[in-house]
């Protein structure tokens, strides 16, 4: 990955509240937004689309998951990116699970639904837990979910889908683990 760039000599900018606006969105966009690719090659950022810088304010993008619906939002960020991690940062299960997903040669995205003290980290994030634990059964960090509306809750269930193949299946079912050979 390469940092999101950011110049503070821009023709653009027309003052300096625009410029210190850019510079704490890109911030923002490279330590928080962006969500890390796990398991893919290192020539994989060839495929993933470039970070864009957003115009709309965070309440207007708020107010848009909320008229969408968390649902859709939701199955729609899981459904571009075929599988996801949810995860609660520095926390030792989601560890285990990335190593069991990343074992069996899964590419997934990570996403960080809490932080260190379990706050939220992206502003859908208690909305998106709620989602989860209807869909799952479980609130339980970590999730992998899978696009096409599949989902595993809690460390426990990945581990038993892991052993009985369930997981790999479904992987390889929606493009996100390589075909059995």
């Amino acid at each position: 990955w390469h940092e999101f760039e950011c110049s503070p000599v821009c023709p653009a900018m027309k003052s300096l509240t625009a410029v210190l606006c850019t510079w704490a969105l890109c911030a923002f966009i490279n330590q928080v937004v962006r969500p890390t690719f796990e398991g893919f090659p290192p020539d994989a950022a060839a495929f993933v689309a470039p970070a864009r810088q957003s115009h709309v304010p965070a309440r207007q993008r708020r107010l848009a998951v909320q008229r969408r619906g968390v649902e859709d939002e939701f199955e729609g960020g899981v459904n571009s990116a075929k599988c996801v991690l949810f995860v609660r940062a520095s926390d030792q299960r989601s560890e285990m699970a990335k190593e069991a997903l990343t074992s069996m040669g899964v590419r997934f995205a990570t996403m960080e639904i809490l932080n260190e003290v379990e706050l939220p980290s992206i502003g859908p994030a208690l909305d998106y837990l709620d989602y989860m634990e209807r869909k799952t059964g479980t609130g339980e960090l970590p999730q992998v979910h899978l696009k096409g509306g599949v989902g595993f809750g809690g460390l426990d269930a990945i581990f038993d889908a892991q052993d009985s193949g369930e997981l790999l299946e479904a992987c390889r079912k929606v493009g996100a683990a390589p075909p059995a050979r």
